[in-house]
């Protein structure tokens, strides 16, 4: 839990640094490289609008209920009555985040072991 809260600080840290010291950064950036980083900083800065950011959260809300609500049938349907809601919103949510580590094609092994 203390990583994964590490990790959205951090997120949110280089969003802030991005949209406020995207110019500083853009010096850094290689000339063949400035054009794809302008449309990376447009791209992610204009997804977290005012209007937009309800929107997107009330999306991700649903898709996670959606993910865990798979897995809590899933399994209910193998008799592991154990396992609660919140658990399996955790258990889809770090088989997920295992996902994003690219060690293998597709996460292959790694979501398993997780």
């Amino acid at each position: 839990m203390v990583f994964g809260g590490l990790m959205v600080g951090a997120l949110i840290v280089s969003l802030i640094v991005l949209r406020f010291f995207g110019s500083y950064i853009l010096r850094l950036v290689p000339h063949r490289f400035r054009e794809m980083f302008t449309r990376f900083q447009h791209g992610i800065l204009k997804s977290f609008t005012r209007r937009g950011l309800p929107v997107l959260f009330g999306y991700t809300v649903i898709i996670w209920l959606l993910e865990g609500g798979r897995l809590f049938f899933v399994t209910r349907s193998l008799d592991a009555h154990d396992v609660t809601l919140s658990a399996v919103i955790f258990i889809a949510l770090l088989s997920s985040l295992i996902t994003t580590i690219p060690a293998t094609p597709g996460g292959a092994g790694l979501v398993e072991l997780a």
